[in-house]
């Protein structure tokens, strides 16, 4: 389970910095913590983003434990 959530999260750069994406999505990782932080439901974030999954959400959160933000 562990495996596939990092497969989900990739980092894709654009210019000089690089943008931490979900895989396949272009959608920034940093959008959906702030989207979490701004207390939207999980349901919500998956219906701007339909693109998403649950798995993503997830993936999303343990990124940010393991990047310690």
């Amino acid at each position: 389970m562990q495996e596939e959530r990092d497969l989900i999260v990739n980092v894709r750069t654009k210019g000089i910095s690089g943008i931490d994406c979900f895989a396949k999505t272009g959608i920034a990782v940093k959008d959906v913590l702030s989207m979490l932080d701004d207390e939207m439901s999980h349901e919500e974030i998956l219906n701007y983003f339909p693109a998403l999954t649950r798995e993503h959400i997830k993936a999303a959160l343990e990124y940010r434990k393991k990047m310690g933000a």
